[in-house]
């Protein structure tokens, strides 16, 4: 008779997160953002925009931080999947907490269930985003074509009348998210139910 599997903790869970931060975000943040970022920004023109003092350059800017945040976080979401598609099918701060992660049936995850389980939480606070990103991209596309904008008005380009119902909605979601495994029988995350994977105790 097959034994039932062992189901990890929402604190196991926890401190893997942490110790994947450490282990793989600090090195991802020094080695491989700033790779991302010189292919985001258009450094020479950013440059000469800022200097001009124009608030072209800051359009620029906010577009440029958008896209390599965009492009940071898919990075990240592959580089987790290709980690738990190995043979120990966890990420560093898992294997540490000897903890890691399945199908549904108890076998591999495909590298995509592993991609979208990874980067679903992060498209869907992007999402949320959206309208208050907009807002502020378009008044700030208005300001660049307007000669006469000046640096106070930039400065009330960034305050939308939906940021801080945005954070609180993008905060919310993210808590609802993760208590999910406090409740749920098989300690699944909003990630595990929408892809179907489990994360149990043991080594592969």
């Amino acid at each position: 008779m097959t034994s039932q599997p062992k189901y990890a903790s929402f604190w196991t869970r926890f401190t893997a997160y942490v110790l994947d931060g450490l282990i793989l975000g600090i090195p991802f943040v020094l080695i491989i953002m700033p790779l991302i970022y010189s292919v985001a920004f258009d450094a020479e023109e950013l440059k000469k925009q800022m200097e001009s003092e124009d608030v072209r350059g800051f359009f620029l800017l906010y577009s440029s931080i958008v896209k390599a945040a965009i492009l940071s976080l898919l990075t990240w979401a592959v580089m987790l999947a290709l980690i738990t598609c190995t043979r120990w099918q966890a990420t560093p701060g898992k294997r540490i907490m000897e903890v890691y992660v399945s199908d549904a049936d108890g076998g591999k995850p495909k590298f995509m269930q592993c991609f979208l389980r990874y980067a679903a939480l992060p498209i869907l606070i992007l999402t949320i985003q959206t309208p208050e990103r907009y807002y502020i991209y378009d008044n700030l596309q208005q300001m660049a074509d307007n000669a006469s904008a000046t640096k106070e008005d930039l400065q009330l380009s960034f305050t939308t009348p939906i940021s801080g119902l945005v954070s609180l909605l993008c905060f919310v979601v993210i808590c609802a998210w993760y208590s999910l495994i406090a409740f749920r029988p098989q300690k699944t995350a909003g990630h595990d139910i929408l892809f179907n994977t489990r994360v149990v105790y043991g080594r592969k």
